[in-house]
């Protein structure tokens, strides 16, 4: 398989294999705007102040207020509760107590509206996965080698910048990472290459053999088309 071939099986299929081990340096905006209002919702931290404040939320902008400051609340810089509020969560513990992770939430929104998930952080754990267990996939030698030179777009969390008073941005906070597969993956994904090489020759020798057999006027005995078993000998 080439990266650039499209996944049709699991969580990320109708995306490239590029797409899911590389991510995006600029990750959806409705996924993270639909990430934010989920945290809204559904908050990870709960406190004094996290639980007092109020949100609107556009595409790329907050307002946010606290009913503890009163009227001082535009003058409040509330950067840090803001940015923990929407760090991602990706643990096996956050998702026992509901908190989502980016990339899950990304996955059943595709699920629930009958979609191609957006090309989110990236994952290559999920290609080396790929490669271990399931059956009949691997990558061409010479594209796993393109593959590993990629830079991968991890999606951390959203990040969280002040403008003026109550007013904040907000976008996608991105990490640059690079990911080798393990020597067993790598090991797994040549046999794999070899034996689907071995196959297709196979089947090509056989298909040449039948499509001999088939053809009109073909003789079994001396495997001639046509018969040549009467010929003279010539000698």
């Amino acid at each position: 398989m080439h990266i650039d071939e499209y996944f049709r099986f699991g969580r990320y299929e109708g995306l490239t294999i590029r797409e899911v081990y590389q991510g995006s340096e600029h990750a959806d905006r409705e996924l993270i705007k639909a990430y934010v209002l989920h945290k809204i919702q559904f908050p990870n931290v709960q406190d004094t102040i996290s639980e007092e404040m109020t949100y609107e939320v556009s595409d790329t902008l907050l307002r946010v207020r606290c009913g503890l400051f009163g009227g001082d609340s535009m003058n409040e810089d509330l950067t840090g509760v803001i940015q923990d509020l929407f760090r991602d969560t990706t643990t096996w513990t956050d998702d026992q107590v509901g908190n989502i992770s980016i990339d899950n939430l990304n996955i059943k929104t595709a699920k629930q509206t009958d979609s191609i998930p957006k090309v989110g952080g990236g994952h290559p754990e999920y290609i080396d996965w790929c490669i271990r267990t399931v059956d009949g996939f691997y990558i061409d030698p010479d594209s796993i080698v393109e593959l590993q030179s990629l830079t991968v777009f991890r999606l951390m969390g959203v990040k969280v910048n002040r403008k003026i008073e109550d007013i904040y941005e907000y976008g996608p906070k991105i990490d640059y990472d690079k990911f080798a597969l393990g020597e067993y993956t790598l090991k797994k994904n040549q046999k794999k290459y070899e034996e689907r090489v071995y196959s297709n020759q196979s089947d090509y020798r056989d298909s040449a053999y039948w499509d001999d057999e088939d053809e009109e006027g073909y003789c079994s005995a001396c495997q001639q088309t046509p018969c040549m078993c009467s010929d003279t000998d010539p000698g």
